[in-house]
């Protein structure tokens, strides 16, 4: 199912922000995103593993930080066969998502994105910049599929790398 899907891809430990930290309310929204002209450019490809799971294979997030805050991209997952129906070993699940960047009060930059994975499924996922800017995402994602009449919540942690790996059409 996707939401095994996307805990099978997965990486990094992300630390609660504590409620000092949260990020800025409405009323201070606009001079928030004037100020994120400022953030690093987090575009480009990112690396990322599941937390904790050595056997999760690795995936791919593809960003591109636009006007006013907001993010785009596509995550790009590997998901295992099991049933032995087919020679192949696993497919590659390409899921597209938005989101926003904002800063905290402790102006550090903070990404939160979702991603629909199908069948009324749900991921959201947060994460911040190491404070260098540039190298490492830690982040959770909490991925929620409808499940008869209840939900069934999942969720993990993950980190990401800039990818060194060059990406040529």
């Amino acid at each position: 199912s996707p939401s095994v899907l996307l805990a099978k891809h997965s990486l990094a430990t992300l630390k609660p922000i504590p409620p000092t930290a949260q990020t800025r309310t409405a009323a201070t929204d606009n001079v928030h995103r004037e100020r994120l002209i400022d953030t690093p450019d987090v575009s480009g490809v990112w690396e990322w593993r599941m937390t904790g799971n050595a056997n999760a294979p690795d995936g791919y997030l593809f960003i591109a930080k636009t006007s006013n805050g907001l993010i785009k991209g596509h995550a790009l997952s590997e998901l295992a066969l099991s049933d032995g129906s087919t020679p192949a070993r696993s497919v590659a699940k390409f899921f597209s998502f938005t989101g926003e960047i904002q800063l905290t009060a402790e102006r550090q930059v903070l990404l939160t994105f979702s991603i629909p994975v199908g069948g009324g499924a749900q991921a959201k996922s947060t994460a911040i910049l190491s404070s260098d800017g540039m190298s490492l995402l830690q982040g959770q994602t909490t991925a929620e599929r409808p499940a008869g009449t209840s939900v069934r919540t999942l969720t993990y942690q993950w980190s990401a790398s800039r990818s060194r790996r060059a990406f040529r059409p």
